[in-house]
């Protein structure tokens, strides 16, 4: 995890979504109530549209050119 924080601290793109923030001290509480202390985050800059998982779960394969408008 500690390598995927700096590479994100340096990366620099305007392909690349920034990272905001990191921590070790996140906490999640469940709807049972049992709290998990003591995770491990990374905090990333919001993006609007969705997730490109989620599109391509809808769209199946998009091929080479459709591929590169959302590499560009």
């Amino acid at each position: 995890m500690q390598n995927e924080i700096t590479i994100l601290k340096n990366l620099q793109h305007p392909g690349v979504i920034k990272m905001v923030d990191f921590g070790d001290a996140g906490q999640v509480v469940k709807p049972s109530g049992r709290v998990i202390s003591n995770l491990v985050f990374i905090i990333m800059e919001y993006v609007k549209g969705g997730l490109l998982f989620d599109l391509c779960q809808t769209m199946g394969t998009m091929g080479e050119d459709n591929g590169r408008f959302f590499m560009h």
